[in-house]
């Protein structure tokens, strides 16, 4: 008879299912080829996390921050690794030509992996006043107050922007229009105006 050989696969996949979030829990999958792994020494960050299971599975949590997090596997002379990408929620807001102002509309801009987050509800002081386009972006009246916090919430993580000195354009529109009305007044107590 022949003897044949059949080529070992020793790359290992890891699978990674689940939400991918900050502190999120998932599940990793080692493979060889179509084989589940057993038995395969996972590490998180280089650090040891424990086995597959004997269907080649290990559920983690991963770090509580944004970033790249290296995933390992090794069982024999089978290895493997991946890097899985923990999304940043990022938000900007954009004042426009007045600044921040009370009863003025701004855009808030808000990104998750460097790309548009859309349907992303805005809070202001907590209570949503609008939710985010296919742009990534919603536009909001702020309210009448000296600051007030802008917030929005997606993929596990909250970001807040404050925007404060809302209260000097209504002010100083009050103080012109107390002075305007202040000398109209003076002068109809004149007799300049009639």
């Amino acid at each position: 008879g022949q003897i044949g050989t059949h080529p070992i696969e020793d790359t290992a996949t890891l699978v990674v299912s689940g939400e991918i979030v900050p502190g999120g829990e998932v599940t990793v999958t080692a493979r060889a080829g179509d084989v589940e792994l057993s038995g395969t020494a996972i590490t998180l960050d280089g650090e040891d996390v424990g086995e597959t299971d004997e269907n080649g599975q290990i559920e983690l949590q991963l770090p509580d921050r944004t970033g790249e997090v290296g995933l390992g596997a090794e069982r024999d002379s089978i290895s493997g690794e991946t890097t899985i990408d923990i999304p940043e929620l990022t938000v900007s807001v954009e004042t426009g030509a007045l600044g921040g102002a009370a009863f003025v509309p701004v855009t808030v801009d808000v990104e998750l992996y460097d790309e548009p987050a859309v349907g992303v509800p805005v809070r202001i002081d907590g209570n949503a006043v609008a939710v985010t386009d296919t742009a990534g972006r919603a536009t909001v009246r702020l309210p009448f107050s000296s600051s007030t916090t802008l917030s929005v919430e997606a993929a596990g993580q909250t970001r807040r922007v404050t925007v404060s000195g809302l209260l000097y354009v209504p002010a100083a529109v009050g103080t012109v229009l107390a002075v305007v009305l202040g000398a109209v007044s003076y002068l109809l107590s004149r007799g300049v105006i009639d």
